[in-house]
């Protein structure tokens, strides 16, 4: 009876039933035309595939609630010094409009708050942290994606270092992590709208420094905002970084060899 037949794979890649050295993706009801060449189906390194999970697990333990932190210092401490850069801008232009002139001497400038050259160590610290787990789980599982032989357009190694090019840096890191699922793959769309978050994020918060010529309420409103584009990046990277864990587990892992074998 059609009522006794067994539930149907949820959607995703798997060995082509059709025998070629491919990778076939299942709709969740059907085979597709579709099909990712995977390199020969032989099994990641355990001790590699160890690895990945080990530095992406530190990513979300320690790295996830360290970008929350950091995130929320910068915000508070961009609404503390809007009013020392403001007044830092008064006394550039006050002191400019007087050079030239007899007997000119350069009043002192501006101090800035207290709060915010105590806090210049600690918010270094912890971003330096951040960016080395970062990396290290980017790099690993980068790896291990090369290893699957799915098809990268930079190599582990170039992937971690574009991410200190000016300019390169706002696109070259979001193909690094794409490279990391295959083409079509769901999880793609994720990191597309993780890192439009990021850079998103970035660009709200340059703009809060002429925010503060302003007026310190809308540098308020711009740092809220990207704090609240870096959580939702945080909010959608652990899911993110466990699904790339869990597909590089099923495609090269113990049961790698056998993901069609249930259709």
């Amino acid at each position: 009876m059609a009522d006794d037949a067994p539930p149907l794979p949820p959607r995703g890649w798997y060995p082509d039933p059709a025998g070629s050295a491919a990778w076939r993706w299942w709709d969740g009801g059907r085979w597709t035309d579709d099909l990712h060449a995977y390199q020969a189906r032989e099994r990641v390194a355990a001790a590699t595939l160890a690895d990945e999970q080990a530095a992406t697990g530190r990513l979300t333990a320690v790295g996830i609630p360290l970008l929350i932190a950091v995130s929320v210092i910068n915000a508070a401490l961009r609404v503390a010094d809007a009013s020392y850069w403001r007044a830092t801008v008064q006394w550039f232009r006050a002191n400019l409009d007087q050079v030239g002139t007899p007997g000119f001497v350069a009043s002192k400038p501006p101090t800035q708050p207290m709060l915010s050259s105590l806090m210049v160590l600690p918010e270094l610290v912890i971003s330096v942290v951040l960016i080395v787990l970062l990396l290290t789980a980017q790099h690993k599982m980068a790896t291990v994606a090369r290893e699957l032989g799915l098809r990268a357009r930079l190599t582990p190694t170039w992937g971690v270092v574009v991410w200190f090019i000016p300019v390169v840096d706002l696109v070259l890191p979001l193909l690094a992590w794409q490279d990391m699922v295959p083409a079509g793959h769901p999880l793609r769309r994720q990191i597309v709208a993780a890192w439009l978050a990021y850079v998103g994020a970035g660009i709200v918060g340059v703009l809060s420094i002429p925010a503060s010529l302003v007026s310190v309420g809308l540098v308020a409103a711009t740092s809220a905002l990207s704090l609240g584009l870096l959580l939702v990046v945080a909010r959608i990277l652990p899911s993110l970084v466990a699904g790339i864990v869990a597909h590089h587990e099923a495609a090269g892992g113990p049961a790698g060899q056998g993901g069609a074998s249930a259709l």
